[in-house]
């Protein structure tokens, strides 16, 4: 970060900071992956870098999904859809409809709807299939495995663990 400081490259510095937000999330340090992420965000917005807005964006609506937080957690997740819907980014698109997802398919949460869960799951998917995105692929099959699982269909469970 120092040398992205020295020669001025906010860009660089901006996903610096990202990246130490990502750290702090891993630690399950929310309040600091919160103030990094927020930090990023802030230089992203003043660059204008979109791309960048709606990682971050996306990136704290994942503390918030961590923090039970789930108003909040689909907010930031709905903001960083929409810049990626604008700005045609496919892969943070799939990535959103994912995070979203997992809201709604949290039992805890008062959003728990599998019907929406699965909608999410299933845009998700075919758009990962579209770009050819393995990760978000497997991922969709995991959550999708996972759904099943809770709400006791066996069968389908087994097929998208196959899957995934």
């Amino acid at each position: 970060m120092y040398i992205n400081e020295e020669i001025g490259n906010k860009s660089g510095i901006a996903s610096d900071l990202a990246n130490i937000g990502t750290v702090y999330g891993r630690l399950t340090d929310h309040p600091k992956a919160l103030e990094y992420f927020s930090k990023a965000l802030h230089i992203y917005e003043v660059i204008g870098n979109k791309g960048g807005i709606a990682s971050s964006l996306g990136n704290i609506g994942v503390v918030y999904n961590f923090l039970s937080d789930y108003p909040k957690a689909l907010e930031y997740y709905s903001k960083a859809l929409h810049i990626n819907e604008e700005i045609g980014r496919k892969n943070g698109i799939a990535n959103n409809l994912l995070n979203i997802s997992t809201v709604y398919a949290k039992k805890e949460s008062t959003y728990y709807d599998v019907n929406k869960a699965e909608e999410y799951l299933q845009k998700a998917l075919v758009l990962g299939e579209e770009i050819g995105a393995k990760d978000v692929i497997k991922e969709v099959y995991e959550y999708l495995h996972r759904l099943r699982r809770n709400e006791k269909q066996f069968e389908e469970a087994l097929e998208y663990h196959l899957k995934s």
